[in-house]
């Protein structure tokens, strides 16, 4: 039909445009890191952003410097994380721990002062709030840990419209499905949990790539933020910016954005996603917006 077709036009444009900048945008983005620049995201515990620049937040590092300290005397972050728990120390995020979000932080090379990039690391523009010596330390004792998790990894797995994808036709909820091919190249794609569990397939909508739909779906929610509408309606809500928000959402962030914060964004922001086969209804959370206009806020103020 002409509506599928228009569908697959857009999906089609989405995927051109991803390809052409993203080259350009992955140079520049590799130069600054290399420049030891920080180049945005989820800001980490211990530090607040002043001029694109990462600070040191001292209450903040003083948490960081005992999770590591800890580390060397128990060499277990789900018993740190117990201890972290119990004395109602939360997450940046204001969250409780976990012995994942543990290993994510004594993994972080932003502690020694350093930044990464695709596997290599760079000095720094950031001062360090772990010293070296402690740094190499716990190092050395989570690489020689059997029971260490590859979060690195596993975050490549996570899919970001998981819980907020819906088949249009059955309501059923549309999940991201990966397969290697012989090239060895992996493939990600959303299929109908319901019309995956018949004998015979009948969902019109079937399987959709994962890459091409997410770009289409936040390609228009960044378009949406750009409304005069959308800026009116958000006008008089204190403190958030439609224009803001949608730079947020913009070319850079998207594209070095980690799949783990892609899903992050959706779970704030998308109350709900329809897929048919010649259209998607996207809804947007009210309260949702805010929400992600203060995780923000959060992340980026000094305490």
């Amino acid at each position: 039909s002409s509506g599928r077709m228009m569908l697959n036009i857009l999906m089609t444009f989405a995927q051109y445009e991803r390809e052409i900048i993203g080259e350009r945008i992955r140079d520049k983005f590799a130069a600054s890191k290399r420049k030891g620049m920080w180049m945005g995201g989820m800001v980490p515990l211990g530090y607040c952003v002043q001029n694109r620049k990462l600070v040191v937040v001292d209450e903040e590092a003083e948490t960081v410097r005992r999770i590591y300290r800890r580390y060397l005397d128990l060499q277990s972050p789900k018993q740190i994380a117990i201890e972290l728990n119990a004395q109602g120390c939360k997450t940046k995020r204001g969250r409780p721990w976990d012995k994942n979000k543990l290993h994510h932080i004594l993994r972080n090379c932003l502690y020694d002062g350093k930044v990464s990039h695709k596997g290599e690391i760079f000095e720094g523009e950031h001062a360090a709030i772990v010293d070296r010596e402690t740094w190499e330390r716990v190092q050395r004792f989570m690489d020689a840990s059997p029971a260490r998790t590859d979060l690195t990894r596993k975050s490549e797995y996570v899919s970001a419209l998981n819980g907020v994808l819906y088949c249009g036709h059955c309501g059923g909820t549309m999940t991201a499905v990966s397969t290697t091919k012989k090239n060895g190249k992996r493939y990600t794609y959303y299929k109908c949990s319901r019309d995956s569990r018949r004998a015979i397939s009948r969902c019109p909508v079937r399987q959709v790539p994962a890459a091409r739909l997410e770009d289409a779906v936040f390609a228009q929610m960044s378009a949406v933020f750009r409304t005069p509408l959308m800026a009116a309606s958000l006008a008089g809500q204190d403190g958030i910016d439609a224009q803001g928000l949608a730079d947020v959402l913009g070319r850079p962030f998207w594209h070095e954005a980690t799949s783990v914060e892609k899903h992050r964004l959706a779970e704030l922001l998308i109350e709900r996603i329809r897929l048919y086969e010649d259209k998607m209804d996207l809804e947007l959370k009210a309260e949702g917006i805010k929400a992600f206009k203060e995780e923000i806020d959060h992340e980026n103020r000094n305490d």
